[in-house]
């Protein structure tokens, strides 16, 4: 599963969320935009891409 987290950078990370869904053939890639704190130390335009597998599928 991937998330998909942003600060004042939604449409960049709605096109790599549509990215994602085209080439790994998932249904869902939430788009969240990050916290304050975090968008203070990284700044705007951001974009992190985070992934997980199932537990124990560590490939």
């Amino acid at each position: 599963r991937f998330v998909i987290c942003h600060a004042a950078a939604h449409q960049v990370a709605e096109d790599f969320a549509a990215a994602l869904k085209r080439d790994f053939e998932v249904a869902d890639v939430p788009v969240l935009e990050i916290s304050p704190v975090l968008g203070a130390h990284a700044g705007p335009g951001t974009v992190a891409i985070s992934f997980y597998g199932e537990q124990g599928n560590h490939a």
